[in-house]
């Protein structure tokens, strides 16, 4: 799922690239779709609850911004700025609020089951294929997580693309040494 300049949802169909369905949210902030589903998860400019929006198959534009969401789920904390899916563990839903707190939340009841604190902005989260691992990036560099039980295993301050102790791969991933 991603969000067009005009404030529009797309979701597209992953490796294909086809375009599934689009939503209008007013006030949309972060959005990510849930797999094997036609749900949508997403926050909403100065929200801390999530909305989760069924995708319509074909709502005309003026109608789409007054599709109600289907459930709200209550974060608490400040407003989110992240939302993510991952596809392991299955049912889960990572979220972070703009002071830095990474919340893994039960996707069905919504209750939260732990918390990471970054410890500023994250501007990126990323869940190991295995979901045992979690990686949160953003101000003050990159953090990787034990997802079962939220203990922190490794950080690197600062910016990796800057600093000497990283290299950039030719497919240009960075990795740090």
């Amino acid at each position: 799922a991603s969000i067009d300049r005009d404030g529009r949802l797309l979701v597209h169909r992953v490796p294909e690239g086809d375009l599934v369905g689009e939503l209008t949210i007013p006030g949309l902030t972060a959005a990510a779709a849930i797999p094997g589903t036609d749900l949508i998860v997403a926050a909403r400019e100065g929200e801390p609850d999530l909305g989760i929006w069924k995708l319509p198959e074909a709502v005309p534009a003026a109608e789409a911004a007054s599709v109600p969401p289907v459930r709200t789920l209550g974060v608490g904390g400040g407003p989110v700025s992240l939302v993510a899916v991952p596809t392991q563990p299955a049912d889960r839903l990572l979220t972070a609020d703009t002071a830095g707190l990474v919340r893994l939340l039960d996707l069905g009841s919504g209750k939260e089951l732990r918390q990471f604190a970054h410890g500023g902005e994250v501007s990126a989260v990323a869940v190991s294929p295995a979901g045992h691992r979690l990686a949160t990036a953003g101000v003050g560099g990159l953090k990787l997580w034990n997802l079962a039980d939220g203990t922190q295993i490794a950080s690197h301050a600062g910016d990796p693309r800057l600093d000497d102790r990283s290299r950039n791969l030719q497919d240009g991933v960075t990795v740090l040494r």
